[in-house]
């Protein structure tokens, strides 16, 4: 006899299933982290206000998932949910189980390649009268080892170059296109300079030669001298008026 979890694994809408649970958990740590109140009771510790009075919008619950995360993961507890909503949406679209774990591992290996960069740049942040480090517990001891070993700089870089490959790996993102693309964008934009600059100077020079040739124009042309007249001869009156004899 078949157990009960295989069964349900073996569903056909057992990846819907999944998918939506996931979605609403991303709903649930987004809410849960936006109404965070440092004074708000935790399962984990006692806080200032009573365990009846509770401003997270889910209650004790709310309070201690964001309470975990902001500790744990410190500001990348902001995109934790980022992350479940993605995974979830995958899960409700056809997708391989190995590509599903492959994504999985590969949004935990950019946690915490995350928490350590922020944690070695920054080291700790203050939301709601509260200071968590910068990259959670995760960072602070994944960030203190590497300094130890590498110095500052040499973490710095070794982190870099792990989230580079990380994000390359569980994306379809491609440093060499992103290079050559890069390069095509700026040899278009320095053509387009290059031509917006000789128009201008053309214009520049034309302007420059019409003004120049107006400068050597004299100011007060001389004028022509007048044609000189010819007296006429003077006419004769008609047969008709002469005077006899004359």
């Amino acid at each position: 006899m078949r157990l009960l979890p295989e069964r349900l694994k073996n569903h056909a809408n057992f990846p819907e299933v999944v998918g939506i649970a996931l979605l609403l958990l991303a709903l649930l740590a987004l809410g849960s982290i936006l109404s965070y109140d440092s004074v708000d009771p935790a399962y984990f510790f006692e806080a200032q206000r009573g365990e009846s009075a509770t401003s997270n919008w889910f209650g004790r619950v709310g309070a201690t998932m964001a309470e975990a995360l902001l500790q744990t993961l410190g500001t990348v507890a902001f995109l934790f949910p980022l992350g479940l909503g993605v995974l979830g949406w995958r899960r409700l679209r056809p997708e391989t189980e190995q590509s599903s774990r492959a994504t999985l591992v590969g949004y935990l290996a950019l946690a915490v390649s995350l928490c350590t960069l922020l944690d070695l740049l920054f080291g700790e942040i203050h939301f709601r009268a509260q200071t968590f480090p910068a990259g959670g517990i995760i960072g602070h001891f994944a960030g203190g080892g590497l300094a130890h070993l590498l110095n500052f700089w040499g973490a710095v870089l070794v982190n870099l170059a792990v989230l580079t490959a990380v994000v390359v790996l569980i994306s379809r993102f491609s440093f060499v296109r992103s290079v050559e693309w890069l390069a095509r964008r700026l040899r278009v934009g320095a053509r387009a300079v290059w031509r917006t600059s000789a128009d201008r100077v053309s214009e520049y020079r034309a302007r420059s030669r019409e003004r120049r040739s107006l400068a050597e124009q004299p100011a007060n042309p001389p004028t022509p001298p007048a044609r000189a007249s010819i007296p006429l001869p003077p006419r004769e009156p008609p047969a008709a008026q002469r005077r006899p004899g004359a």
